[in-house]
């Protein structure tokens, strides 16, 4: 790795290192963003689900005899007991091998007059299982009229002979129609996800044995969740595994129809029976194994994102997570609250490169990452008769400070006239070395390359082959999202879409300009103008905006 780390630093850049870790503010200063609610109280959970009745939030998770939990803000949870005083005698019968008293992965919702919780029992690993359902007509524990009915009974059972798993139950209350009709989701692993049609009255399936639609199919898929919004139907599953701490891989994706019985299609329009899923949810250095989804519409028409995840900082135990779910404009889901954005207020770094002389490169965004300059030199290659750096594909780059922490999304924005054809020359690498937290675009040749990489693992690489051109002055864009969708953009037009890892909060010691942190990569060779990090993905008018301003905008 280029000599082992081995850098041209001056005394210089060494006593600005110094200064700027001091003085200058940090990069997560800034508006107020949304993210996750901060959650207080006994919130320890798995497989949640919420709903609401008066001015009362209540949760239900996997454990003994199902957890209920309350909470008059959905931040502060406490404890009210359980829904089943024992396991309903059914279980042992239909589930052999069942044993203890945990119940799985309880669904909640109201019709008819009354509360109706589906839960599931069953063995790990195993399908032979079982829905069963109790309902209430209140879920306040101080109503003299609360108290939980068991069904009796098995709602649907899966056997060893059978192809799918009677788990991970969700019930759909669909209105878009002329009648009403109530639909049952579930599945896991096995042949994926079905769902089957329930008789409102009974809360069984409409016929016996049931009609079952496949929905949604992965080699490790579960946890179906359906909503219906502005005339579609939204499938959200969990891909990946469960159950296993720090360890879990678990995370959300998403996929849409026109008929709650499918075809779902996810963003890039691949079917989900199929494997296809639009990803919402990740790990990050804390949270690991986002999972078993649910979706909850508060009273004021907001939607809600519950899940659990592992928290590292805590053995990997599975605690309740909250994250308000937003819409994008053509109606899909995603964790990054829409609308306009002063991109000055979400600006992190801006190296305009105009400066023309001097061994720093001025960073003017005010938050203090100034550059070194080691190699390149100062050029009237701006036609416009400003300045930028060209860089001799050799050793030329630019070194900057430690830093870039705190991302809600991001934007990478850069004027290039590639000179050379280098496989993996960065226009900008952020990271810890090689291989390590890094947030790395260029070009690799004539493709643009836009890769983040969380600690040592390769999450996604998005590239937009046959975009760049030699010796041409081009605008270059990569922005990603908080759910891990990214845009690659070409003088001010997205030419690529793609999934990767939205990046860590971690502290970035290893970060240049014109050179990767990968010593076999090439170095940049040509001219860089007008360099630019935002703290969100901007969208695409934001994106025309930066491509239009300013005196870069003649470089085409």
């Amino acid at each position: 790795m280029y000599a082992l780390r081995a850098r041209r630093r001056t005394v210089y850049r060494n006593l600005l290192s110094l200064i700027l870790g001091v003085l200058l503010p940090a990069l997560s200063a800034g508006p107020a963003r949304a993210g996750y609610e901060v959650l207080t109280g006994d919130y320890a959970s798995h497989d949640p689900v919420i709903t609401r009745q008066g001015d009362t939030y209540y949760s239900f998770c996997t454990g003994s005899r199902i957890p209920i939990r309350a909470s008059k803000d959905m931040h502060d949870w406490r404890s009210v007991g359980t829904v089943l005083t024992d396991v309903p005698s059914w279980v042992r019968t239909k589930v052999p091998k069942y044993s203890g008293s945990s119940m799985w992965a309880p669904d909640i919702s109201y019709f008819n007059g009354r509360y109706h919780l589906y839960y599931s029992a069953s063995t790990f690993g195993s399908n032979v299982s079982a829905i069963g359902l109790a309902t209430n007509v209140t879920l306040d524990p101080c109503d003299p009229n609360y108290a939980w009915l068991d069904s009796g009974g098995p709602v649907i059972r899966s056997r060893s002979a059978d192809n799918y798993n009677t788990i991970d139950p969700a019930l759909f209350v669909d209105n878009q129609g002329e009648t009403t009709r109530s639909w049952l989701a579930f599945g896991s692993f096995w042949s994926g996800i079905k769902i089957t049609e329930i008789d409102p009255v009974t809360g069984y399936p409409l016929s016996d044995p049931p009609v079952l639609f496949s929905v949604a199919w992965n080699g490790s898929i579960e946890a179906p969740f359906i909503i219906s919004r502005n005339g579609y139907y939204y499938l959200f599953v969990s891909f990946d595994s469960c159950c296993r701490g720090v360890e879990s891989t678990y995370n959300v994706r998403v996929g849409r129809a026109a008929s709650v019985t499918g075809p779902y299609i996810d963003r890039n329009s691949v079917s989900m029976v199929n494997a296809g899923g639009t990803r919402l949810t990740w790990n990050n250095q804390r949270w690991k194994g986002p999972g078993h989804q649910a979706v909850f519409r508060d009273h004021d028409g907001r939607y809600w994102l519950v899940h659990h995840a592992y928290d590292a900082e805590r053995n990997g135990r599975a605690y309740l997570r909250i994250h308000e779910l937003f819409w994008t404009a053509d109606g899909w889901p995603t964790l990054q609250q829409p609308g306009p954005v002063d991109v000055n207020d979400v600006l992190a770094a801006w190296w305009a490169l105009d400066d023309g002389i001097g061994d720093i490169a001025v960073d003017s965004s005010a938050n203090g990452y100034d550059g070194a300059v080691i190699g390149p030199t100062w050029t009237a290659g701006d036609p416009n008769g400003g300045a930028a750096l060209l860089f001799d594909g050799i050793d030329d780059y630019i070194d900057l400070p430690d830093g870039f922490t705190d991302f809600n999304g991001l934007t990478v924005s850069v004027w290039a006239r590639p000179s050379g054809a280098g496989d993996w020359a960065a226009f900008v690498d952020l990271g810890n070395g090689d291989a390590n937290d890094n947030i790395f675009f260029g070009h690799s040749r004539t493709s643009l390359v836009f890769a983040v990489l969380n600690g040592t693992d390769n999450l996604g690489t998005v590239t937009a082959s046959r975009a760049v051109t030699s010796n041409t002055w081009q605008h270059f864009a990569a922005t990603l999202d908080v759910s891990g969708g990214a845009v690659l953009y070409k003088n001010g037009v997205p030419i690529k879409t793609g999934t990767t890892s939205p990046p860590w909060n971690v502290t970035r010691t290893d970060n240049h300009i014109g050179r990767s942190n990968w010593s076999a990569d090439a170095c940049f060779q040509g001219l860089l103008a007008d360099i630019r990090i935002y703290r969100r993905a901007l969208d695409t008018n934001d994106i025309n905006d930066v491509y239009h301003e300013g005196d870069k905008a003649g470089h085409q």
